[in-house]
């Protein structure tokens, strides 16, 4: 890590870069995400209050070092986010990825959470092959969503729609089904 991204960034407005203890934001507002890769070191992503999330194109790498702790992610309640996953990596990001946990956190560390209202939408790829996911509410996953945890935890009005369709080309899963 050469460097340390600015945690309250000017007009709420983040750009892609490494945020060392990941993010935390409490309160009202709405925060901005550039296209890119926003590596979360140590910490995770952890949003309290009601903030509104709007980020196009964006990959959040979950990863830790020794001297920043693991975290896992934790949106939900009355948070209000339309996050989207890049098509291609011409910023930086992970086509088709939206949160990647790094494959070096022990199995079963911190859980993360995504639940709430309708007013969250995520599409991409969620993987957390080594900890817990939590789907709870009714908070969206749009038609190319992939779930990868090593438990998957879904409570409320749950409702996974077929997957058709990769932006620009046919899905290789067209139906919605779990598997071990």
């Amino acid at each position: 890590v050469s460097g340390c991204a600015d945690q309250n960034p000017p007009n709420n407005a983040f750009t892609p870069g490494t945020y060392c203890g990941g993010l935390t934001i409490h309160g009202n507002g709405n925060y901005t995400f550039a296209p890119g890769l926003y590596t979360l070191l140590g910490g995770g992503f952890t949003a309290s209050g009601s903030p509104s999330f709007t980020g196009n194109g964006v990959t959040f790498y979950n990863t830790f070092d020794t001297s920043h702790a693991y975290g896992g992610i934790s949106l939900h309640g009355t948070v209000t986010t339309s996050f989207s996953a890049p098509t291609d990596s011409s910023n930086g990001g992970v086509p088709g990825i939206l949160f990647f946990q790094d494959r070096r956190v022990p199995v079963g560390a911190a859980a993360s959470d995504f639940g709430g209202n309708n007013d969250q939408v995520y599409t991409g790829a969620l993987y957390f092959p080594t900890t817990l996911i939590s789907y709870k509410g009714t908070p969206g996953l749009e038609s190319y969503t992939i779930m990868v945890g090593w438990k998957l935890e879904f409570r409320g009005t749950v409702v996974i729609d077929d997957y058709l369709l990769l932006p620009g080309g046919v899905g290789p899963i067209q139906s919605a089904f779990m598997a071990e």
